[in-house]
């Protein structure tokens, strides 16, 4: 919403003012000021997008105010009510700074459009100067198909969608000028029944508002520009059309996402030459090399596009016969290191419902991140994990640490597992060998409690429990805690039946 600090002595212009805001309901009006010390003291106080000021307003001059104004508060646009709009006032104002001149009588067509283009204006000069470097993206990029089925839409609409999941703040705009059979609109399971067909008339001059009312606002931020109802209605998109289209879209939004499909229109010619950027997306095989070549010399013949065109691989598989390096060597055009696997069916459940959230972490999901981070449409991933909660960079040594103790527990358990069962086999082995003994020399009682003991570890005498039977010789062995010498209260009871050979 943009805020507007009204200047002006007058009750009545203030109550026009007021509602047409209300009608408009685009702009909110501040409180308002009756001259021209008010409105230093109340700027000083207050942030507001635009000043509207009364060319009446006193006791200094309008124009001598706004020069003043343009210089303290370079980021805030200023707007001048003038009772006409003759080119020498338009001149004077522009001289002195002004954005916009509105005239007597009042519409709600000329303040809304002045007030919206220069509450614009101010909002991403601000943005502009706050945010950081890397944020100032501010591109188009278009995607085109070699042939139909390579998964043009598919791909224009995940880089989109990623782009804006990943800075929720940045300003993200999706086209459909696939104009004659364009499918975002089933991808994505839209019912909205604006399309760029409503922006035909207004082309030359598209404002704020019929930009709000022909995109279609999705649940994840994203904006989306729909192609015609009607694929005849693609010959209405001109190239001066789409011109004009396009230029409106890019001066609203950071990045702009066009997906042209495979067709050459006008419109999707347009959005070609004029895109930063140009992703054309092939499948390994034949027919798709052989498509996008014709394809990319048509760009060149028509000098639409003669450079600035990265290749993605779609349905990249190991086990095909055209791999990328061969791709790009028959192109001779760069292409993209990341690529988008062979797994549709990660896709199905996605594509079928018009359900972009399930999608799921596969194959296919990691691919499209690839992408997104080598076109630069994303930053490192915040990692979910539960030790990590930053970017990716450092967050490897973070998860490390954070494991280090679980880790150290898992190891010492599997080590003490280790000692239960060297204790269990060397008390078998003993006890064994006070069995035959017990059967083939004849010992009893304490002589083979003597060399039961003697065939246990020294560390495993004390403690030990021995007892003998007839035919049977057992022993309660201590378990050590990790190392030999240190004892627990357990006991592995190891027991060995045998015959004894009376008279041989």
């Amino acid at each position: 919403m943009i805020t507007v600090l009204l200047a002006t002595p007058s009750d009545e212009l203030a109550a026009e003012l007021e509602d047409l805001s209300a009608e408009a309901g685009t702009f909110v009006i501040a409180p308002r000021v009756g001259d021209t010390v008010a409105l230093n003291s109340t700027l000083e106080l207050t942030e507001v997008d635009v000043v509207l000021l009364d060319s009446g307003i006193g006791p200094l001059s309008a124009l001598d105010v706004a020069q003043d104004l343009t210089t303290r508060y370079p980021d805030t646009a200023l707007v001048l009510l003038s009772a006409s709009a003759d080119p020498d006032v338009l001149e004077r104002a522009l001289h002195a700074g002004f954005r916009g001149v509105i005239s007597s009588p009042l519409s709600l067509e000329a303040v809304s459009t002045k007030v919206e283009a220069a509450g614009v204006w101010s909002q991403r000069l601000r943005h502009r100067l706050t945010e950081r470097p890397e944020d100032r993206r501010g591109r188009m990029m278009v995607v085109a198909g070699a042939k139909g089925g390579v998964g043009t839409t598919t791909v224009a609409t995940h880089l989109a969608l990623e782009a804006q999941l990943a800075n929720p703040e940045r300003r993200v705009c999706l086209i459909d000028f696939d104009l004659q059979s364009g499918d975002v609109r089933t991808l994505l399971d839209l019912t909205h029944h604006r399309s760029v067909d409503d922006l035909v008339e207004v082309a030359a001059e598209v404002g704020s508002r019929h930009l709000n009312d022909a995109l279609y606002a999705h649940r994840s931020g994203l904006r989306i520009l729909l192609p015609p109802p009607q694929g005849e209605h693609e010959a209405d998109i001109t190239p001066e059309v789409a011109r004009g289209i396009l230029g409106a879209i890019r001066t609203r939004f950071d990045l702009v996402v066009a997906d042209v499909g495979t067709v050459v229109t006008d419109g999707g010619s347009m959005a070609t030459e004029l895109a930063d950027e140009v992703l054309l997306v092939v499948t390994p095989d034949v027919l798709a090399m052989r498509s996008a070549a014709r394809l990319v010399q048509l760009w060149e013949r028509r000098r639409y596009r003669k450079d600035g065109i990265t290749v993605l691989v779609n349905r990249a598989s190991r086990d095909t016969e055209v791999q990328p390096d061969l791709i790009g060597r028959v192109l001779k055009l760069p292409v993209m290191r990341a690529n988008v696997p062979a797994a549709f069916r990660d896709l199905e459940a996605a594509v079928n419902t018009g359900v972009p959230d399930r999608l799921e972490d596969g194959p296919v999901r990691q691919g499209i991140l690839a992408v997104s981070r080598e076109l630069q449409l994303v930053r490192p991933q915040k990692r979910r994990s539960l030790f990590s909660r930053g970017d990716d960079s450092g967050s490897a040594i973070v998860e490390l640490l954070g494991m280090a103790p679980f880790a150290l527990a898992l190891l010492l358990v599997l080590w003490q597992v280790v000692i239960i069962g060297w204790t269990y086999t060397m008390g078998e082995h003993a006890v064994r060998e006070g069995a035959r003994e017990l059967a083939v020399a004849g010992l009893v009682g304490e002589q083979v409690e003597q060399v039961v003991r003697d065939e246990l570890p020294a560390s495993m005498r004390d403690g030990v429990s021995i007892s003998t039977g007839a035919s049977t010789v057992s022993a309660d062995i201590r378990v050590p805690l990790l190392a030999p010498r240190w004892m627990t209260p357990w006991t592995i009871t190891v027991q060995q039946g045998t015959v004894r050979e009376v008279g041989l």
